[in-house]
């Protein structure tokens, strides 16, 4: 059906757009940078089970069907608009539950910020002969 050079053109066409930056590296850097390499590598294999489902998708001519079927394509295009709708609509109440079981728990600090004022602890111990002389140091400024 295809020589090998035209899928080997294929394949690499397709990679070099997966791999360049668009919607998915965004997300995938929006999960990575506050949440940690484990966050990114969750969010690279959400994107990458999407992608594999789309290319199976296509496979099986699924693309073929919508194109021959317009009102279909147009019933699944606003079904995806209604489900978006509603997680927009759904997102400001998760937000406020999250936010009233963070303070529940005395957590009202975001991950990244306690992240950050940890790390900003032992940059100063650090610079400290031990931890005791950090201690007694901050309490002699408290004092004063």
């Amino acid at each position: 059906m295809f020589d090998e050079t035209t899928l080997a053109m294929f394949a690499a066409a397709t990679l070099a757009t997966y791999l360049a930056p668009g919607a998915d590296m965004a997300y995938i850097a929006s999960k990575a940078v506050p949440g940690g390499v484990r966050h990114g590598l969750l969010a690279g294999l959400g994107v990458l089970i999407g992608i594999v489902i789309q290319a199976g998708a296509a496979a099986l001519g699924v693309s073929a069907l919508f194109h021959a079927s317009p009102m279909l394509f147009e019933i699944v295009r606003w079904t995806g608009v209604a489900y978006l709708a509603y997680l927009g609509l759904l997102a400001p109440r998760v937000e406020r539950t999250m936010r009233r079981a963070g303070r529940e728990r005395g957590r009202a600090a975001s991950p990244s910020l306690r992240r950050v004022s940890a790390s900003t602890c032992s940059i100063r111990r650090s610079r400290c002969s031990s931890s005791l002389s950090c201690r007694s140091s901050s309490t002699r400024r408290a004092a004063t």
